[in-house]
C-alpha cells in the first residue's frame, strides 16, 4: 500500500525550532503527490497561531502559483528565522544548563550531553577537555563520594599513563 504524504508537516515552535520545521518541509516537498502550487496553500492551511498569521500576510492567489511555496517561506522567515547570534546563544545556553535527571541513565546522559556540545561547538564555543570532563562530571547528578572517587580513579589510571578525562568528545 503506497503512503500519501499529502499533509504537510506541521509547525509548533513549543516543541521544535523553525529551521527544523523548514527542513521537514523540504523533504516534505520531495514527497508530496502534492503538485507544486497547492503545497503553499496545505502549508499554509497547517499553520497555526503567530505563524498562521504571517503567512495570512500571502494573497492567496501569490501561494497557488509554482513559486508559491518560495514566497511563503519567505514571508515566514522575516517572523521566525533566527540570527546566528541567537542561534549560538540557544545552543550554549541548551548546553550549559543541562543536568542528568533520575530518569535519564548514564549512557544517555553523556549522548545528550556530547550532542550538545556538539551543537555549541558549531558556532565555534570549544572547551578544553578538562573543562569538558569536570562540567560533565558536576552535572550527572552524583553523590559528592562517587565525584571524589571519579576523580581519584582517573587520576590514578592517569598516572599509569591513561588520560580517562579524555573525554571524546
Amino acid at each position: 500500500m503506497a503512503t500519501s504524504f499529502k499533509n504537510p508537516p506541521t509547525f509548533d515552535p513549543r516543541s521544535m525550532t523553525y529551521e527544523t520545521w523548514k527542513n521537514e518541509i523540504s523533504v516534505w516537498q520531495l514527497v508530496t503527490d502534492l503538485k507544486v502550487d497547492k503545497q503553499a496553500l496545505a502549508v499554509s492551511l497547517t499553520l497555526t497561531g503567530n505563524a498562521r498569521e504571517v503567512a495570512m500576510d500571502v494573497p492567496a492567489a501569490d501561494l497557488a502559483k509554482e513559486d508559491g511555496m518560495a514566497k511563503l517561506i519567505t514571508q515566514l522567515d522575516k517572523a521566525f528565522l533566527r540570527d546566528d547570534k541567537d542561534k549560538a546563544y540557544e545552543a550554549y545556553k541548551n548546553f550549559d544548563t543541562f543536568v542528568k535527571t533520575e530518569n535519564l541513565s548514564m549512557s544517555d546522559y553523556i549522548i545528550e550531553f556530547d550532542k550538545r556540545y556538539s551543537k555549541s561547538k558549531k558556532y565555534d564555543m570549544t572547551l578544553p577537555e578538562a573543562v569538558l570532563a569536570f562540567k560533565l562530571l558536576d552535572n550527572a547528578g552524583l553523590s559528592s563520594r562517587d565525584k571524589q572517587l571519579a576523580l581519584t580513579a582517573s587520576s590514578d589510571v592517569k598516572s599509569a599513563g591513561v588520560d580517562t578525562l579524555n573525554i571524546n568528545l
